[in-house]
């Protein structure tokens, strides 16, 4: 599976929400439910997370709220 995002940033954190992390292993983006809980939805080439990973544990403080688009494509 493949994925392509754009984003802007905002502040106010409502679930569900996307978040955002930008760090030296890659980015990620999340879906999250509930706090520290949510399903990876978008990832860049060097990310060591998967589409799809679920989990409970995530340390939200690092995330930023996403505010773009993120389209998913089976290939």
């Amino acid at each position: 599976m493949k994925s392509e995002f754009t984003y802007t940033t905002v502040t106010n954190r409502t679930y569900p929400y996307l978040g955002i992390s930008i760090n030296g292993v890659g980015t990620t983006i999340v879906l999250f439910s509930a706090p520290n809980t949510g399903i990876v939805v978008g990832v860049s080439s060097e990310s060591l997370n998967k589409i799809g990973a679920y989990s409970e544990s995530w340390a939200e403080s690092v995330f930023m709220i996403f505010e773009g688009e993120v389209k998913l494509r089976n290939e």
